[in-house]
């Protein structure tokens, strides 16, 4: 971080009640190791986060929930402030198709416009002749969907998959 400290991301996994359960998971060190803050982010379902960004006033957290939105997961985005408190969470489900969406790259766009995020789906190994769609989505500062693009693919049996994301005059 720009204070020559450290952010860790991922999530936290837990059993409640024997209901397996994770929380997407953020924790903030100095440069010398010592815990600044650990936040855990989510809800009653599964949540994780796959990429950060720090921002002027807090960080960034790119992710997947089945906490929230519309689908069985789907993509999420975390702002915070410098403690790691939430200051907005939003969810871009239904973009490529009903389910099974999450992420898997995202960046804070060179030019200040906003983020752009690559997901998958449908992860859903239950149904196997649905097709893999990969999908990318840009939003403005807020979270607030700018335009969104899903790539099809020709046959029902052919899986495409997103992994990596390079801003090229974004």
């Amino acid at each position: 971080t720009s204070d020559g400290g450290y952010l860790g991301i991922g999530a936290n996994f837990n059993t409640p009640g024997m209901v397996v359960n994770y929380l997407a998971y953020a924790v903030k060190t100095d440069a010398l190791g010592t815990v600044q803050w650990a936040n855990e982010y989510g809800g009653s379902c599964s949540d994780r986060f796959i990429q950060a960004v720090e921002l002027p006033a807090g960080y960034m957290f790119c992710g997947s929930t089945c906490s929230f939105g519309v689908g069985a997961w789907d993509p999420m985005l975390v702002q915070t402030d410098l403690a790691g408190n939430v200051i907005w969470t939003k969810t871009y489900g239904n973009l490529g198709f009903n389910s099974y969406e999450e992420s898997s790259d995202f960046l804070k766009n060179s030019n200040g416009s906003g983020y752009t995020v690559l997901a998958n789906g449908p992860l859903d190994p239950s149904v196997s002749t649905q097709p893999s769609k990969p999908f990318v989505f840009k939003t403005d500062n807020g979270g607030n969907l700018i335009w969104s693009y899903t790539d099809d693919p020709a046959s029902p049996f052919e899986h495409m998959y997103f992994s990596n994301i390079v801003e090229q005059g974004c």
